[in-house]
Protein backbone atom coordinates (compact mmCIF):
# COMPACT_ATOMS: atom_id res chain seq x y z
CA UNK A 1 0.00 0.00 0.00
CA UNK A 2 2.85 2.37 0.82
CA UNK A 3 4.42 1.75 -2.60
CA UNK A 4 1.12 2.54 -4.31
CA UNK A 5 0.68 5.77 -2.33
CA UNK A 6 4.23 6.92 -3.07
CA UNK A 7 3.82 6.04 -6.75
CA UNK A 8 0.63 8.09 -6.97
CA UNK A 9 2.33 11.06 -5.27
CA UNK A 10 5.24 10.81 -7.69
CA UNK A 11 2.81 10.66 -10.63
CA UNK A 12 1.05 13.81 -9.38
CA UNK A 13 4.35 15.70 -9.12
CA UNK A 14 5.45 14.51 -12.56
CA UNK A 15 2.13 15.51 -14.15
CA UNK A 16 2.30 18.90 -12.41
CA UNK A 17 5.79 19.42 -13.79
CA UNK A 18 4.70 18.58 -17.36
CA UNK A 19 1.44 20.49 -17.07
CA UNK A 20 -0.50 17.72 -18.80
CA UNK A 21 -1.75 14.19 -18.19
CA UNK A 22 -2.22 11.16 -20.39
CA UNK A 23 -2.18 7.40 -20.44
CA UNK A 24 1.37 7.25 -21.86
CA UNK A 25 3.00 10.03 -19.87
CA UNK A 26 5.25 7.74 -17.80
CA UNK A 27 6.27 5.39 -20.62
CA UNK A 28 10.03 4.81 -20.44
CA UNK A 29 10.46 5.87 -16.82
CA UNK A 30 10.57 2.24 -15.67
CA UNK A 31 14.04 1.88 -17.22
CA UNK A 32 15.25 4.91 -15.27
CA UNK A 33 13.73 3.57 -12.05
CA UNK A 34 15.27 0.10 -12.49
CA UNK A 35 18.67 1.60 -13.33
CA UNK A 36 18.59 3.84 -10.28
CA UNK A 37 17.54 0.91 -8.09
CA UNK A 38 20.32 -1.37 -9.31
CA UNK A 39 22.97 1.35 -9.14
CA UNK A 40 21.82 2.03 -5.59
CA UNK A 41 22.91 -1.46 -4.60
CA UNK A 42 19.44 -3.02 -4.33
CA UNK A 43 19.46 -6.48 -5.87
CA UNK A 44 16.96 -7.44 -8.55
CA UNK A 45 16.43 -10.78 -6.82
CA UNK A 46 14.76 -9.16 -3.82
CA UNK A 47 15.89 -8.66 -0.28
CA UNK A 48 16.54 -5.65 1.89
CA UNK A 49 17.01 -2.14 0.55
CA UNK A 50 17.19 1.37 1.90
CA UNK A 51 15.99 4.82 0.92
CA UNK A 52 19.54 6.18 1.06
CA UNK A 53 20.74 3.63 -1.50
CA UNK A 54 17.83 4.46 -3.79
CA UNK A 55 18.58 8.20 -3.53
CA UNK A 56 22.22 7.56 -4.39
CA UNK A 57 21.13 5.58 -7.45
CA UNK A 58 18.75 8.37 -8.50
CA UNK A 59 21.55 10.95 -8.18
CA UNK A 60 23.85 8.81 -10.33
CA UNK A 61 21.16 8.45 -13.02
CA UNK A 62 20.47 12.19 -12.94
CA UNK A 63 24.18 12.94 -13.35
CA UNK A 64 24.35 10.60 -16.35
CA UNK A 65 21.21 11.92 -18.06
CA UNK A 66 22.03 15.59 -17.40
CA UNK A 67 25.60 15.05 -18.61
CA UNK A 68 24.39 13.48 -21.85
CA UNK A 69 21.84 16.28 -22.28
CA UNK A 70 24.56 18.90 -21.77
CA UNK A 71 26.57 17.13 -24.50
CA UNK A 72 23.59 17.54 -26.86
CA UNK A 73 23.04 13.80 -27.03
CA UNK A 74 19.78 12.62 -28.57
CA UNK A 75 17.04 11.01 -26.54
CA UNK A 76 17.80 7.61 -28.00
CA UNK A 77 21.40 7.87 -26.79
CA UNK A 78 20.19 8.53 -23.24
CA UNK A 79 17.94 5.48 -23.30
CA UNK A 80 20.64 3.29 -24.80
CA UNK A 81 23.14 4.44 -22.15
CA UNK A 82 20.71 3.70 -19.32
CA UNK A 83 19.76 0.33 -20.82
CA UNK A 84 23.45 -0.60 -21.16
CA UNK A 85 24.14 0.39 -17.55
CA UNK A 86 21.07 -1.59 -16.40
CA UNK A 87 22.12 -4.74 -18.27
CA UNK A 88 25.71 -4.50 -17.01
CA UNK A 89 24.59 -3.95 -13.42
CA UNK A 90 22.09 -6.81 -13.68
CA UNK A 91 24.80 -9.18 -14.96
CA UNK A 92 27.13 -8.15 -12.13
CA UNK A 93 24.31 -8.57 -9.61
CA UNK A 94 23.49 -12.07 -10.89
CA UNK A 95 27.12 -13.14 -10.78
CA UNK A 96 27.51 -11.62 -7.31
CA UNK A 97 24.47 -13.43 -5.94
CA UNK A 98 25.71 -16.70 -7.41
CA UNK A 99 29.30 -16.47 -6.10
CA UNK A 100 28.76 -14.16 -3.13
CA UNK A 101 29.62 -16.63 -0.39
CA UNK A 102 32.76 -17.87 -2.10
CA UNK A 103 34.02 -14.34 -2.85
CA UNK A 104 33.40 -13.07 0.67
CA UNK A 105 35.04 -16.11 2.24
CA UNK A 106 38.19 -15.39 0.22
CA UNK A 107 38.24 -11.59 0.44
CA UNK A 108 36.61 -10.67 3.74
CA UNK A 109 38.95 -10.44 6.73
CA UNK A 110 38.61 -8.88 10.17
CA UNK A 111 42.22 -8.10 11.12
CA UNK A 112 43.18 -7.50 14.72
CA UNK A 113 46.38 -7.26 16.71
CA UNK A 114 47.14 -8.45 20.19
CA UNK A 115 50.62 -8.68 21.64
CA UNK A 116 51.06 -12.01 23.41
CA UNK A 117 53.67 -12.75 26.07
CA UNK A 118 56.19 -15.54 25.52
CA UNK A 119 54.50 -18.95 25.69
CA UNK A 120 54.87 -20.77 29.01
CA UNK A 121 56.76 -24.07 29.02
CA UNK A 122 54.82 -27.27 28.46
CA UNK A 123 57.53 -29.83 29.25
CA UNK A 124 57.15 -32.17 32.19
CA UNK A 125 58.81 -30.61 35.18
CA UNK A 126 58.74 -27.13 33.69
CA UNK A 127 56.37 -25.88 36.37
CA UNK A 128 54.15 -23.93 33.98
CA UNK A 129 50.35 -23.95 33.93
CA UNK A 130 50.42 -25.88 30.63
CA UNK A 131 52.78 -28.57 31.86
CA UNK A 132 51.88 -32.03 30.56
CA UNK A 133 50.09 -34.08 33.22
CA UNK A 134 47.65 -36.95 33.74
CA UNK A 135 45.05 -35.20 35.87
CA UNK A 136 42.25 -36.14 33.46
CA UNK A 137 42.99 -39.84 33.63
CA UNK A 138 40.18 -40.58 36.08
CA UNK A 139 37.47 -38.44 34.47
CA UNK A 140 33.99 -39.92 33.98
CA UNK A 141 32.01 -39.54 30.75
CA UNK A 142 28.64 -37.79 31.00
CA UNK A 143 25.81 -38.80 28.71
CA UNK A 144 27.86 -41.20 26.63
CA UNK A 145 25.48 -42.89 24.19
CA UNK A 146 22.55 -40.90 25.59
CA UNK A 147 23.04 -37.52 23.91
CA UNK A 148 24.18 -36.87 20.35
CA UNK A 149 26.52 -34.08 19.19
CA UNK A 150 26.59 -31.74 22.23
CA UNK A 151 28.17 -28.63 20.68
CA UNK A 152 28.29 -26.58 23.90
CA UNK A 153 27.75 -27.13 27.64
CA UNK A 154 27.22 -24.76 30.55
CA UNK A 155 26.66 -24.94 34.33
CA UNK A 156 24.09 -22.88 36.19
CA UNK A 157 24.53 -21.51 39.69
CA UNK A 158 23.29 -24.83 41.13
CA UNK A 159 25.91 -26.85 39.20
CA UNK A 160 23.26 -28.31 36.89
CA UNK A 161 24.86 -29.13 33.54
CA UNK A 162 23.07 -28.07 30.36
CA UNK A 163 23.94 -29.42 26.90
CA UNK A 164 22.38 -29.27 23.46
CA UNK A 165 21.71 -32.13 21.06
CA UNK A 166 21.48 -32.24 17.31
CA UNK A 167 17.79 -33.14 17.61
CA UNK A 168 16.96 -29.64 18.87
CA UNK A 169 16.74 -30.45 22.59
CA UNK A 170 18.41 -28.85 25.58
CA UNK A 171 19.18 -31.58 28.08
CA UNK A 172 20.26 -31.02 31.66
CA UNK A 173 22.20 -33.37 33.93
CA UNK A 174 21.81 -33.15 37.69
CA UNK A 175 24.67 -33.29 40.21
CA UNK A 176 26.47 -34.82 41.93
CA UNK A 177 27.11 -37.73 39.55
CA UNK A 178 25.31 -36.22 36.50
CA UNK A 179 23.69 -39.51 35.68
CA UNK A 180 20.10 -38.34 35.95
CA UNK A 181 19.05 -36.35 32.91
CA UNK A 182 15.92 -34.77 31.48
CA UNK A 183 14.91 -32.69 28.48
CA UNK A 184 14.79 -29.10 29.72
CA UNK A 185 13.43 -27.51 26.50
CA UNK A 186 12.88 -28.29 22.85
CA UNK A 187 13.75 -25.57 20.33
CA UNK A 188 13.94 -27.46 17.04
CA UNK A 189 17.44 -26.51 15.90
CA UNK A 190 20.81 -27.65 17.16
CA UNK A 191 22.17 -25.38 19.94
CA UNK A 192 25.66 -24.12 19.07
CA UNK A 193 26.26 -21.84 22.06
CA UNK A 194 24.67 -21.15 25.45
CA UNK A 195 24.99 -18.54 28.18
CA UNK A 196 23.02 -17.44 31.28
CA UNK A 197 22.08 -13.88 32.14
CA UNK A 198 21.56 -12.34 35.59
CA UNK A 199 17.95 -13.53 35.73
CA UNK A 200 18.92 -17.19 35.03
CA UNK A 201 17.49 -17.00 31.51
CA UNK A 202 19.36 -19.32 29.17
CA UNK A 203 20.25 -17.72 25.82
CA UNK A 204 20.88 -20.25 23.07
CA UNK A 205 22.40 -19.77 19.61
CA UNK A 206 20.56 -21.94 17.07
CA UNK A 207 22.30 -22.40 13.75
CA UNK A 208 20.24 -20.96 10.90
CA UNK A 209 17.44 -19.79 13.24
CA UNK A 210 18.89 -17.04 15.45
CA UNK A 211 19.07 -16.34 19.17
CA UNK A 212 16.52 -17.93 21.52
CA UNK A 213 15.76 -17.35 25.19
CA UNK A 214 14.72 -20.16 27.54
CA UNK A 215 13.12 -19.06 30.79
CA UNK A 216 13.89 -20.89 34.07
CA UNK A 217 10.57 -22.73 33.74
CA UNK A 218 11.54 -24.05 30.26
CA UNK A 219 9.45 -21.67 28.14
CA UNK A 220 11.12 -20.95 24.77
CA UNK A 221 10.87 -17.66 22.91
CA UNK A 222 12.79 -16.13 20.02
CA UNK A 223 15.00 -13.24 21.09
CA UNK A 224 16.22 -12.02 17.68
CA UNK A 225 17.69 -13.14 14.38
CA UNK A 226 19.59 -9.98 13.45
CA UNK A 227 21.81 -7.26 14.89
CA UNK A 228 22.87 -3.77 13.87
CA UNK A 229 25.10 -3.79 10.83
CA UNK A 230 28.66 -2.60 11.29
CA UNK A 231 29.32 0.71 9.55
CA UNK A 232 32.60 -0.27 7.88
CA UNK A 233 31.88 -3.95 7.33
CA UNK A 234 32.17 -5.30 3.78
CA UNK A 235 29.99 -8.25 4.70
CA UNK A 236 26.36 -7.69 5.70
CA UNK A 237 26.67 -8.76 9.34
CA UNK A 238 23.20 -7.65 10.43
CA UNK A 239 21.72 -11.11 9.97
CA UNK A 240 22.71 -13.97 12.24
CA UNK A 241 23.61 -16.41 9.48
CA UNK A 242 25.11 -19.13 11.67
CA UNK A 243 24.45 -18.26 15.31
CA UNK A 244 27.54 -20.06 16.62
CA UNK A 245 28.52 -18.88 20.12
CA UNK A 246 27.80 -16.04 22.52
CA UNK A 247 28.69 -14.45 25.83
CA UNK A 248 26.69 -12.07 28.04
CA UNK A 249 28.16 -9.22 30.08
CA UNK A 250 26.95 -8.18 33.52
CA UNK A 251 24.82 -5.38 32.04
CA UNK A 252 23.09 -7.76 29.58
CA UNK A 253 25.11 -6.95 26.44
CA UNK A 254 25.43 -9.99 24.17
CA UNK A 255 28.54 -10.70 22.09
CA UNK A 256 28.65 -13.22 19.25
CA UNK A 257 31.52 -15.01 17.62
CA UNK A 258 32.69 -13.92 14.20
CA UNK A 259 31.41 -17.15 12.65
CA UNK A 260 27.89 -15.96 13.49
CA UNK A 261 27.98 -13.32 10.74
CA UNK A 262 30.60 -14.78 8.44
CA UNK A 263 29.44 -18.27 7.54
CA UNK A 264 26.20 -19.68 6.23
CA UNK A 265 24.35 -22.65 7.67
CA UNK A 266 25.28 -24.92 4.78
CA UNK A 267 28.98 -24.33 5.49
CA UNK A 268 28.79 -25.68 9.02
CA UNK A 269 30.20 -29.22 9.23
CA UNK A 270 27.46 -31.17 10.97
CA UNK A 271 28.92 -34.58 10.21
CA UNK A 272 32.34 -35.93 11.14
CA UNK A 273 31.84 -39.35 9.63
CA UNK A 274 33.23 -39.48 6.05
CA UNK A 275 30.29 -41.62 4.93
CA UNK A 276 27.83 -39.12 6.39
CA UNK A 277 29.71 -36.23 4.74
CA UNK A 278 29.56 -38.02 1.40
CA UNK A 279 25.86 -38.61 1.89
CA UNK A 280 25.39 -34.93 2.63
CA UNK A 281 27.30 -33.96 -0.51
CA UNK A 282 25.16 -36.32 -2.56
CA UNK A 283 22.10 -34.77 -0.99
CA UNK A 284 23.34 -31.31 -2.03
CA UNK A 285 23.90 -32.50 -5.58
CA UNK A 286 20.44 -34.07 -5.72
CA UNK A 287 18.90 -30.93 -4.23
CA UNK A 288 20.55 -28.80 -6.89
CA UNK A 289 19.32 -31.25 -9.53
CA UNK A 290 15.79 -30.97 -8.14
CA UNK A 291 16.05 -27.18 -8.20
CA UNK A 292 17.19 -27.27 -11.81
CA UNK A 293 14.23 -29.51 -12.68
CA UNK A 294 11.90 -27.11 -10.90
CA UNK A 295 13.39 -24.18 -12.83
CA UNK A 296 12.91 -26.04 -16.11
CA UNK A 297 9.30 -26.83 -15.17
CA UNK A 298 8.74 -23.18 -14.30
CA UNK A 299 10.23 -22.16 -17.64
CA UNK A 300 7.92 -24.60 -19.42
CA UNK A 301 4.96 -23.23 -17.45
CA UNK A 302 5.92 -19.69 -18.47
CA UNK A 303 6.09 -20.78 -22.11
CA UNK A 304 2.67 -22.43 -21.81
CA UNK A 305 1.36 -19.27 -20.19
CA UNK A 306 2.75 -17.22 -23.08
CA UNK A 307 1.16 -19.61 -25.59
CA UNK A 308 -2.18 -19.37 -23.74
CA UNK A 309 -1.97 -15.58 -23.79
CA UNK A 310 -1.23 -15.70 -27.54
CA UNK A 311 -4.25 -17.96 -28.08
CA UNK A 312 -6.44 -15.59 -26.09
CA UNK A 313 -5.16 -12.64 -28.11
CA UNK A 314 -5.85 -14.53 -31.35
CA UNK A 315 -9.39 -15.25 -30.11
CA UNK A 316 -9.94 -11.59 -29.29
CA UNK A 317 -8.54 -10.63 -32.70
CA UNK A 318 -10.90 -13.05 -34.44
CA UNK A 319 -13.83 -11.67 -32.46
CA UNK A 320 -12.78 -8.15 -33.38
CA UNK A 321 -12.59 -9.07 -37.07
CA UNK A 322 -16.04 -10.66 -36.89
CA UNK A 323 -17.41 -7.53 -35.20
CA UNK A 324 -15.82 -5.39 -37.92
CA UNK A 325 -17.47 -7.50 -40.62
CA UNK A 326 -20.86 -7.12 -38.96
CA UNK A 327 -20.38 -3.38 -38.53
CA UNK A 328 -19.31 -3.06 -42.19
CA UNK A 329 -22.45 -4.88 -43.36
CA UNK A 330 -24.65 -2.71 -41.17
CA UNK A 331 -22.88 0.40 -42.45
CA UNK A 332 -23.51 -0.63 -46.07
CA UNK A 333 -27.19 -1.23 -45.35
CA UNK A 334 -27.44 2.12 -43.61
CA UNK A 335 -25.73 3.84 -46.55
CA UNK A 336 -28.17 2.18 -48.99
CA UNK A 337 -31.31 3.15 -47.09
CA UNK A 338 -30.27 6.72 -46.26
CA UNK A 339 -31.00 8.18 -49.75
CA UNK A 340 -34.21 6.13 -49.91
CA UNK A 341 -35.32 7.63 -46.62
CA UNK A 342 -34.37 11.07 -47.94
CA UNK A 343 -36.53 10.59 -51.07
CA UNK A 344 -39.55 9.28 -49.14
CA UNK A 345 -39.18 12.07 -46.62
CA UNK A 346 -39.07 14.67 -49.34
CA UNK A 347 -42.20 13.46 -51.09
CA UNK A 348 -43.92 12.85 -47.78
CA UNK A 349 -44.13 16.57 -46.97
CA UNK A 350 -47.70 17.98 -46.97
CA UNK A 351 -47.27 20.62 -49.65
CA UNK A 352 -49.47 21.00 -52.78
CA UNK A 353 -46.79 22.17 -55.13
CA UNK A 354 -44.43 19.17 -55.17
CA UNK A 355 -43.31 17.57 -58.43
CA UNK A 356 -45.00 14.31 -59.45
CA UNK A 357 -47.54 14.63 -56.62
CA UNK A 358 -50.64 15.18 -58.75
CA UNK A 359 -49.61 12.87 -61.63
CA UNK A 360 -50.65 9.24 -61.95
CA UNK A 361 -47.10 8.10 -62.89
CA UNK A 362 -45.41 9.91 -60.01
CA UNK A 363 -45.34 6.95 -57.66
CA UNK A 364 -43.86 4.69 -60.34
CA UNK A 365 -41.20 7.23 -61.29
CA UNK A 366 -40.24 7.64 -57.63
CA UNK A 367 -40.06 3.88 -57.16
CA UNK A 368 -37.78 3.51 -60.18
CA UNK A 369 -35.49 6.29 -58.94
CA UNK A 370 -35.26 4.68 -55.50
CA UNK A 371 -34.52 1.26 -57.06
CA UNK A 372 -31.83 2.75 -59.31
CA UNK A 373 -30.20 4.52 -56.37
CA UNK A 374 -30.24 1.38 -54.23
CA UNK A 375 -28.88 -0.84 -57.02
CA UNK A 376 -26.24 1.74 -57.90
CA UNK A 377 -25.04 1.92 -54.29
CA UNK A 378 -24.96 -1.88 -54.00
CA UNK A 379 -22.88 -2.13 -57.18
CA UNK A 380 -20.54 0.60 -55.91
CA UNK A 381 -20.03 -1.09 -52.54
CA UNK A 382 -19.48 -4.45 -54.22
CA UNK A 383 -16.75 -3.02 -56.46
CA UNK A 384 -15.13 -1.50 -53.39
CA UNK A 385 -15.17 -5.01 -51.85
CA UNK A 386 -17.16 -3.86 -48.87
CA UNK A 387 -19.04 -7.18 -48.89
CA UNK A 388 -15.85 -9.32 -48.86
CA UNK A 389 -15.22 -10.95 -45.45
CA UNK A 390 -12.03 -9.71 -43.83
CA UNK A 391 -11.49 -6.97 -46.43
Amino acid sequence: MASGVLTSIGALFFAARLGTVGGDIGVGLEVIVLTATVLGGITLGGGKGSVVKSLVGVLVVLLITNGLTAMNARGGVNRMALATILLTAAMIDIRWQKNRTRIISKVYVAPTYHALPPPPPTEIGGGGPFEQNDKLRDVSLIGLGRIEAPEDVILDRNDVLYAGSRHGDIIRFFPPDYERMEVFAHIGGQPLGMAFDRQDNLYVCIGGMGLYRVNPDGAVEKATDETNRSVYSVNDDSRLRLADDLDITDDGLIFFSEATVRYEMDEWPVESDPAAQRERELLRVRSRDVLEHIERVLGHVRRLESSAESAVQMHFSAQSNRTNDIMRTLTVLTAVFMPLNLITGFFGMNFDFLPFVHTSAGVWLTTVVMAVVAIGLLIYFRRKRYFARGA
